[in-house]
């Protein structure tokens, strides 16, 4: 299921509302990079955006953790991945380096295949609404 802007839903609210949220930051940064590589913007962006990806995947692992799922170690071990191509970015981004456009599409793609990931994990399992 996918919502009017077509973030895929995994059908819990708390966690569809966070992909939302972080959905639309990615956009906002994407934006911003096409527009001019490095400003003052795009670094606070990326500076929320690795913020707001911290605490949701402490959230899902939280939500995930007492239904000992099959393939949970393998989905931490995505969200480690995912935090330190964010990091890589940020550091990226306070040192001026060029190629972030290409770097930060590279995230951005795979954090929507991680949420497709989350929405099988949620139709394939126990949890909870």
């Amino acid at each position: 299921m996918y919502s009017d802007d077509g973030v895929l839903n995994v059908g819990i609210s708390r966690i569809d509302n966070e992909h939302q949220a972080i959905s639309e930051l990615c956009k906002k940064i994407t934006t911003a990079i096409n527009h001019s590589e490095l400003t003052d913007e795009v670094k606070s962006s990326v500076l929320e955006l690795t913020t707001m990806v911290g605490k949701h995947f402490k959230e899902e692992e939280r939500l995930f953790e007492p239904l000992h799922l099959a393939m949970e170690k393998q989905h931490k071990e995505e969200h480690k991945v995912l935090i330190g191509k964010l990091a890589s970015i940020m550091e990226d981004v306070d040192q001026g380096r060029d190629g972030l456009k290409k770097k930060f599409n590279d995230f951005d793609d795979c954090l929507q295949r991680h949420i497709s990931y989350d929405f099988e994990m949620k139709h394939s399992s126990r949890i909870p609404e």
